[in-house]
């Protein structure tokens, strides 16, 4: 193969005898140099050969011989005209099948020319009908011409369906996949073939067998170290092993080959979540199937417009009858905000559930996931045509679609997935134990038996009763993510949201009940975007909690919203002109129109001042002299010290409960202080002197999480098939 080669760090090939003399004198001088130096750092000890990986992964498009979980991956780059290559490939295949069970072999060709990419794009035709390896033993077996009749040969030999091999032959996408592989593989810097990662180890050129039998062994042997390692520490997730092992051992692999010295890239570790950790999910009131009282309860996390979720199904169907009479399976909603349609048709299945229970849901349920496509685009004619089928009171089904009935509940649900970080679709809890993505099926049954054998001894040594065993692990399971200690680095200091603080609430505008259990004080800014978006949610409040609750205005003016101190001087000026009526008109008409506050908002204010009808010579005094700004100034000055440096920021009985969140994070927060309230009256001498005695023992300034503490929850998503990525090699294999 007539390629121009670049300097790589290391030559696979025998060199001409000059070469070899010009190093071996080099290396002489060199040596005395530094010989001395390497012996004392070593201690007169043998200094041991380091090992330098790359950070290459197989992508799933790609063909593979193996376990998807093995402990050892081989990623083969070759060029199908390339006679080396061809005897490579044949050791690697006989390799894989000496190692069978922990060996797995991905191959990625290297279309450097067009006919090369013409066989590439073949080769991904012939993983299309599963001969793959077939094709491969053809191509490679002296076959060097990869003409498009010659390659319909090649396929003819293999077994292929000759006719759909010719119409993929013309498929985009293989053609766009065969790209990708050759503008990473460029990326990467490979140019020598054949090129050989094995866990990360580049072998390059034409090496023996005993070589490569030897670098497995020793990455057999490494790869159960680290598992070792993994178990001790109780990382080791069930199922995942392989791909575990593989990711730890490149966490610090370079990203690249080159002639050059290299730096190593090393990226931060990922919060390692306690995969033995036990969450509480309640399961009261909702969708279920399998055995009533059940040793492995299963919790389903899921969203009616996701594909994985959809995928997973069958799965689960494969659960239930493999665990007949010891499993049940219950539905918990958790509509993902990107999937446009996912809330309306979890609210149509929660309708169906009320109206016709189980059997309704269920039924619901196996109709949205076989019309999926449905959902897209505006789905209420299928959803009530489904109701339709299934005999649901239809004037109750539309009343529950138009008035959204459900809505509040199933964000709920929502917001209990987000904060044991199950941000992704699907995630199951299996007795509290969550297990990610839409998994085959040894994943679940590798944490179901082990679920199952604890529920047998747990029950057996009467320490609780097969009816009761999941509320039993419920009354000790974790309210938010676990984590392994030391895992989670602190990035920033946190406010504690447990603590009272101090924040005064006279002589500042307020409304709805005078004397409440449930004081909210909202620092927050007349500029800022999330102040407005979250208003509509604080009237929701009011009217839910009719009675029981105050919501008190407290100024913090950003000072990177140029305008916010000006807009907040003239609704504080109303505010003093006409009291609480006067600030909320003034406040409605603030966001009601924010983009006016852009550029030169005074002419905007003064009318709204007129609108409203207020003294205009006392308004533009107090605009033009400034007369409240240094309260204002206090207020925000206040903010800040007790944590509230953004906006909105809530106090809610005086914790702090930061940003424009949902109805339903609100509300799981006032009942929960609602219900603390409730407990302090009688010691508070009644609710009009409740906030007073809440505050005297408040704290005036921000008390922050202990460093042991996590920052805050990461979003954990999904991840797909591992991609092939840029590498950085250091030692060649030769």
């Amino acid at each position: 193969m007539a390629t121009k080669e670049p300097k790589q760090e290391g030559v696979a090939v025998p060199t001409v005898v000059v070469s070899v003399i010009v190093v071996f004198v080099a290396g002489l001088l060199i040596g005395k140099f530094t010989m001395g130096s390497r012996q004392k750092s070593c201690k007169n000890k043998q200094c041991p050969a380091q090992i330098v990986r790359y950070r290459i992964y197989p992508r799933a498009t790609n063909p593979s011989l193996g376990p998807q979980d093995a402990k050892v991956t081989i990623i083969e780059v070759s060029d199908l005209t390339c006679p080396k290559c061809g005897a490579m490939a044949k050791r690697l295949v006989a390799l894989q099948k000496k190692f069978s069970k922990d060996v797995r072999l991905v191959f990625t060709g290297y279309p450097d020319k067009p006919n090369v990419q013409l066989g590439a794009v073949a080769v991904l035709a012939a993983k299309q009908q599963h001969k793959f390896w077939k094709f491969h033993d053809v191509l490679f077996s002296g076959s060097t011409r990869l003409g498009q009749a010659d390659l319909i040969r090649y396929a003819s030999q293999a077994g292929l369906n000759i006719a759909k091999f010719k119409q993929d032959l013309k498929d985009p996408r293989l053609n766009r996949l065969v790209t990708f592989d050759r503008r990473l593989t460029a990326r990467f810097g490979i140019h020598k073939m054949p090129s050989v990662f094995i866990n990360g180890r580049y072998v390059s050129g034409d090496v023996a067998m005993a070589q490569l039998e030897k670098v497995v062994k020793e990455e057999l042997a490494s790869a159960d170290k680290m598992l070792a390692s993994l178990k001790k520490q109780g990382r080791l997730r069930n199922g995942r092993a392989g791909v575990q092992v593989y990711r730890e051992l490149l966490r610090d692999a370079r990203t690249s080959l080159g002639s050059g010295p290299v730096k190593t890239n090393r990226r931060p570790k990922r919060p390692q979540e306690d995969s033995k950790a036990v969450y509480r999910i309640p399961i009261e009131g909702k969708p279920w199937k399998g055995a009533k009282n059940a040793l492995v309860t299963i919790v389903e996390s899921s969203d009616f417009q996701c594909p994985f979720s959809r995928r997973v199904e069958p799965t689960i169907t494969q659960v239930m009858k493999a665990y007949k009479g010891k499993v049940k399976v219950v539905w918990h909603n958790n509509p993902l905000p990107f999937h446009r349609n996912a809330m309306i048709a979890a609210e149509a299945a929660w309708e169906a559930f009320k109206q016709k229970g189980n059997d309704g849901f269920w039924k619901f349920h196996a109709e949205l996931y076989a019309n999926q496509a449905k959902l897209r685009g505006d789905p209420k004619a299928f959803l009530k045509e489904t109701a339709k089928k299934l005999g649901l009171n239809m004037a109750h089904f539309n009343k529950a679609l138009e008035e959204h009935v459900h809505k509040h509940l199933l964000q709920a649900q929502g917001q209990v997935a987000r904060t044991f970080a199950a941000t992704g679709t699907p995630t199951f809890f299996i007795n509290g134990r969550k297990l990610r993505g839409a998994r085959p099926f040894q994943f679940f049954k590798s944490l179901i038996d082990e679920e199952a054998a604890k529920a047998e001894k747990t029950i057996k040594t009467g320490k609780s009763t097969l009816a009761s065993y999941y509320a039993t692990i419920m009354k000790t399971a974790a309210t938010r993510v676990k984590y392994l200690p030391g895992s989670l680095p602190v990035r920033r200091r946190v406010v504690d949201p447990t603590v009272v603080y101090k924040i005064p609430i006279e002589g500042k505008p307020w409304k709805g009940a005078q004397n409440a259990l449930i004081t909210i004080v909202e620092s927050s800014d007349f500029q800022c975007p999330f102040c407005m978006k979250v208003e509509p949610t604080i009237d929701q409040i009011m009217k839910a909690y009719q009675g029981k609750v105050k919501v008190v205005w407290h100024n913090n003016p950003l000072p990177f919203h140029r305008n916010s101190m000006i807009a907040a001087e003239a609704a504080w000026e109303a505010f003093k002109q006409k009291g609480n009526k006067g600030f909320w008109q003034f406040h409605h008409e603030l966001y009601a129109n924010q983009a006016k506050l852009g550029v030169g908002p005074r002419a905007f204010l003064e009318e709204t001042a007129k609108k409203l009808g207020l003294n205009m010579a006392r308004f533009n005094k107090a605009l033009d002299t400034h007369s409240h700004r240094a309260e204002l100034e206090q207020q925000r000055k206040l903010s800040n010290l007790l944590g509230a440096r953004g906006t909105p920021g809530f106090f809610i009985n005086g914790k702090l409960f930061v940003g424009a969140r949902p109805f339903a994070s609100f509300k799981r927060k006032i009942d929960e202080e609602l219900a603390n309230a409730k407990k302090m009256l009688s010691q508070a001498g009644g609710v009009a002197h409740l906030y007073a005695f809440l505050m005297k023992n408040a704290k005036p300034q921000a008390v922050y999480r202990s460093q042991g503490e996590p920052a805050r929850m990461p979003l954990i998503r999904h991840h797909g098939p591992l991609h092939l990525r840029r590498v950085r090699p250091s030692s060649v294999i030769k």
